[in-house]
């Protein structure tokens, strides 16, 4: 009988465990936090072109 409930309490650990679970931060949308930088254009400055060929 211990075997049946310990096998109840591992499956519900890992259940718990799971990636589903997990605490997630979700970006705000409005509000403090919430401003988001846009990417700069894809044209590179002449000065930074040796990094592209390293």
């Amino acid at each position: 009988m211990s075997q049946s409930t310990s096998k109840k309490h591992r499956s519900a650990k890992s259940l718990v465990f799971d990636p589903l679970f997990r605490t997630r931060q979700e970006k705000a949308k409005k509000g403090k936090g919430s401003y988001a930088r846009q990417p700069r254009s894809s044209q590179q400055e002449p000065g930074f072109s040796f990094l592209q060929a390293a």
